[in-house]
């Protein structure tokens, strides 16, 4: 399992939601060079599950093409916006048990909070950076609190 947390954002322009703030262009390389992490040093994510802010979709659109992960694949869920760790945790439970790894696409601090929760450690979590996690389940309703170990971590310096 991967969780990423969005990759550098544009502050909220007059009359913009949260929601809709876009990349800066840091950000947009900041995407784009964890997704040639992936590729370099990990295995692909069988699938990408993403916030539906646009900052969330737009990094998880961006980790995609270098991938070249089919966009059309990325699952957009609405709760990760304003997520808990119980959302966190019912959206990876939901996951079909072939699919071997995710990539969870998220906002601080829920993102962090839930590493803390799955790792018994405490993780931050900087724009674009990844945690690259494994954990010991038959199946995706497996993930319990404190059952993940940390196998790599990458934050972008662009």
């Amino acid at each position: 399992m991967y969780l990423l947390r969005h990759a550098q954002s544009a502050d909220k322009q007059t009359g913009q939601t949260d929601k809709d703030r876009l990349l800066t262009p840091v950000g947009v390389a900041e995407a784009k060079a964890v997704g040639i992490f992936l590729k370099e040093n990990l295995a692909k994510p069988e699938l990408i599950i993403t916030s539906s802010a646009v900052r969330a979709k737009t990094t998880s659109l961006e980790v995609a093409r270098v991938l070249s992960y089919s966009e059309e694949k990325i699952e957009v869920i609405d709760d990760l916006y304003e997520a808990t760790i119980i959302t966190f945790f019912h959206t990876l439970s939901s996951v079909d048990d072939n699919i071997n790894s995710v990539l969870l696409v998220g906002h601080n601090p829920i993102i962090t909070y839930f590493a803390d929760q799955i790792t018994r450690q405490q993780n931050s979590f900087h724009t674009a950076e990844i945690l690259a996690l494994k954990f010991e389940a038959v199946s995706w309703k497996g993930l319990q609190k404190e059952n993940a170990e940390i196998i790599s971590r990458f934050r972008p310096t662009v």
